[in-house]
């Protein structure tokens, strides 16, 4: 049996005690990780979102900003590309809550979905500046995921603005973020 399956299988059979239970906080932390399972990994994108939703309405009810804050920032990601206006909404109010709690990855998750909302939306100046504020948060906590995808959204712009130069710095700074990653391999994208 794959990881993948166990865990599908570990978080159902979780999300039954916690219901059985009635521990809403443990039932939104277990929705919210099947969610990461079935969204990521089973590709099963409506379930995933769905689990998420439910989670968030848990935690809402419970009043955990911590957890609100968190799978807000898995809805922004789900809705991205096919809903917008929701994407933004959940983006920015992670964001407020991350402040307002102090959570430094949480910030710089958000402004990285912020300015990748931005980045799709074509207002490239906005989707800088929001990077630009990010990547020295994400770079500060070693986010290299955040560190190297912003990097590469940044030479996006700068592509799509003409500064040739300075998209040539971004994707020599990405290349060599990549390679400091210990035991990961070079990304796709620099193929």
């Amino acid at each position: 049996m794959r990881y993948v399956d166990r865990g599908v299988r570990y978080f159902e059979e979780s999300i039954a005690l916690y219901r059985e239970l009635g521990d809403q906080e443990g039932l939104a932390y277990a929705l919210s990780e099947l969610g990461l399972l079935m969204f990521f990994d089973q590709a099963d994108r409506e379930r995933g979102r769905a689990l998420w939703q439910e989670s968030l309405d848990l935690y809402r009810q419970a009043g955990n900003k911590w957890g609100c804050r968190h799978v807000l920032g898995h809805l922004g990601l789900a809705y991205a590309m096919e809903q917008p206006d929701s994407s933004l909404a959940c983006w920015q109010e992670s964001l407020a809550l991350a402040r307002e709690l102090g959570v430094p990855d949480g910030i710089a998750w958000a402004l990285y979905g912020l300015g990748v909302h931005a980045l799709l939306q074509g207002d490239d100046e906005h989707a800088m500046a929001l990077f630009t504020e990010e990547l020295p948060l994400s770079q500060a906590i070693r986010q290299p995921f955040i560190i190297l995808d912003s990097l590469f959204c940044m030479e996006t712009v700068a592509l799509r603005q003409g500064e040739f130069e300075q998209a040539k710095a971004l994707a020599r700074e990405a290349l060599e973020e990549e390679i400091r990653k210990p035991g990961l391999r070079v990304s796709w994208r620099l193929l």
